[in-house]
């Protein structure tokens, strides 16, 4: 909209936005600001500190508080995560850009025999609460991310390559990579530095310990999240092996040493069969249909060239499911046999149909949203995905399970409110899913939920327009809501339905099991790979992971269990009871050869 179109219209204005606000708290009663609050909670929160109130108060929960004395302090990171070498390298590496170092926070020194990680991309707290309202009303609770007890806020930003300052408004696999590597890196990076090198991840760190590791995303599973949790690519589009076809940020010069044939690491698709994580859930089956361009041994496996990236998976005893149906006909994962699902060429569709919003939207007729026709059965819904990947990563040794909701940002790019809804409902059941299984399980499970980056999408004032464009949206209340989309370069539907933009305000975190008051107030997204590690007792630092090239080389990662330890005890009961059985019918045989 033309700038005088704003300033001398009296139904367009500057508006304040309706996102969910930050309170934090020192002091006593201060653990009664954690987590998901009303306004008028506060009031009560500082009434009952000072005994003010006639009314009956709660008693204290042991679980939910928090000895901040045991704290560490934090460090100033501007003096280490803007680093130029003599030579002119930027090099900041683990920990050199978090808040409280690679030792973290160290208020809970609890340990977790399990960690799942789940990310809603590009969902920040405007698409929260847009979310919460249409789902539930504006008072209402989000099942999943409300109920979580601890909750912190992080800081999301990546670093320019050219000089190692800050990039404040990141992209995804920037992104991804903080939380997964510890290390800050340049936009389009993928677990590598700002030199190009890689770093480890928490999945390589889990997988050297021994531990069982899934990757779950309604995205391709090559996606930024998702392959910075299990590949080291210089940059986010180098999904297969076939250099033309992928994307042209991935071509040329400047990329051929990703290449296995030029002596790289390989394609992300390679990389994501060579982890061998045990189960790896989503789409992308496009990019595995590329051929091998180098063949060989490679850390232990056989690799063919010129047959496909899928077929070398088939030949490297991966069991790969297409369907929904497919993916509960298996009944264990390990690294021997590890569980490869691609449920659809590229992202998986939408769970509600695309809402199209206008110049005049928030002043036109509200819409209701509907769910997409194009989203099969076929396709299993995240929170299914993530209780059968908890159910077969389950063992003694305990698992890292990263999952990922990614279409919360895919909707925001395209200006589409109720893709949105359906992405964050997956999301927020999702959370639940896991909530739910660690309660029934009893595992000691750090469960950790934020987001990439934060998004376009504001919540604006009913009967004003805006500079962008605007959905008006019947919440749950049966109330209306507009939504205000203004960071693509037009309001032209050919650049704005996709050309929204991500924002650089800092995210949520919340957490919950062992390890979780780790994450509390302000921290960088760095800080969740040492508060993850430091749970499980790993190390950034002092690790022996081998990142170079694994031709002709042993497999360096040990073997998981076959089954999880439910399937164990219910294959151990099972064989108890035939031999209860077998004595059974031996006993009563020869009491009736007695008594003939």
């Amino acid at each position: 909209m033309p700038a005088e179109e704003v300033t001398d219209n009296p139904d367009v204005s500057l508006q304040h936005s309706g996102a969910q606000l930050r309170i934090a708290a020192y002091g006593p009663g201060a653990e009664n600001v954690i987590g998901q609050t009303d306004q008028t909670d506060t009031h009560y929160t500082i009434a009952n500190a000072l005994e003010l109130g006639d009314w009956e108060v709660a008693e204290v929960n042991p679980d939910l508080q928090v000895d901040v004395t045991t704290a560490a302090e934090p460090v100033d990171a501007r003096e280490t995560c803007y680093l130029m070498n003599e030579d002119g390298s930027l090099a900041p590496g683990a920990g050199d850009c978090a808040q409280f170092g690679t030792k973290g926070q160290q208020i809970d020194d609890e340990q977790a025999k399990n960690v799942v990680i789940v990310i809603a991309d590009g969902t920040g707290d405007s698409e929260i609460t847009s979310a919460r309202n249409y789902l539930h009303g504006a008072n209402g609770r989000l099942e999943g991310i409300d109920e979580l007890p601890f909750m912190g806020m992080a800081t999301t930003f990546s670093l320019e390559a050219e000089n190692g300052l800050p990039d404040l408004v990141t992209d995804s696999s920037a992104s991804a990579s903080a939380w997964t590597t510890g290390v800050k890196t340049y936009d389009g990076a993928v677990a590598v530095d700002l030199n190009g090198e890689p770093v480890p991840t928490l999945a390589e760190l889990a997988r050297k310990d021994g531990m069982k590791v899934g990757n779950v995303s309604t995205a391709e599973i090559q996606d930024a999240t998702p392959s910075s949790f299990a590949a080291h690519a210089l940059d986010r589009k180098c999904y297969g092996p076939e250099e033309e076809k992928n994307d042209e940020s991935c071509q040329g010069e400047d990329f051929a040493s990703q290449y296995r044939e030029n002596g790289g690491l390989g394609s992300i698709s390679e990389q994501i069969v060579d982890l061998r994580a045990d189960v790896t859930l989503g789409g992308g089956s496009d990019a595995f249909d590329q051929l091998v361009q180098a063949g060989g041994n490679w850390g232990g496996n056989t690799w063919t060239e010129g047959d496909s990236v899928l077929d070398n998976a088939k030949s490297q005893g991966y069991q790969v499911v297409t369907t929904a149906d497919e993916l509960d006909g298996i009944s264990a994962a390990n690294t021997e046999e590890p569980v490869l699902g691609l449920f659809s060429e590229g992202n998986f569709p939408r769970n509600y149909e695309q809402s199209i919003p206008g110049i005049d939207g928030a002043t036109g007729e509200a819409i209701e949203c509907s769910p997409s026709p194009e989203r099969p059965d076929s396709i299993p819904a995240l929170d299914h995905m993530t209780t059968t990947a908890m159910d077969l990563l389950q063992n003694d040794e305990g698992f890292l399970l990263q999952v990922e909701a990614a279409s919360v940002d895919k909707a925001n790019h395209d200006a589409d409110f109720c893709g949105q809804a359906g992405e964050f409902e997956e999301y927020d059941q999702a959370v639940q899913a896991v909530r739910n299984w660690v309660e029934q399980s009893g595992e000691p499970t750090l469960l950790v939920v934020t987001t990439d980056h934060a998004h376009t999408s504001q919540i604006t004032t009913i009967d004003q327009n805006t500079s962008g464009l605007t959905s008006r949206i019947v919440t749950a209340d049966g109330d209306d809501m507009v939504i205000n989309y203004a960071t693509a370069a037009s309001n032209d539907h050919d650049v704005a339905l996709g050309g929204q933009n991500h924002t650089g305000t800092q995210m949520r975190v919340g957490a919950e099991g062992p390890g979780a008051r780790n994450l509390l107030g302000q921290i960088d997204q760095t800080d969740i790979a040492f508060a993850v590690s430091n749970s499980l007792g790993l190390d950034f630092v002092d690790h022996e992971i081998d990142l170079s090239p694994q031709w002709d080389s042993e497999a360096q990662y040990p073997v998981t269990d076959s089954g999880s330890t439910n399937t164990a005890w219910i294959i151990v009961g099972a064989v108890v009871l035939v031999g209860v059985v077998a004595i059974l019918v031996y006993t009563l045989n020869a009491r009736r050869k007695r008594e003939d």
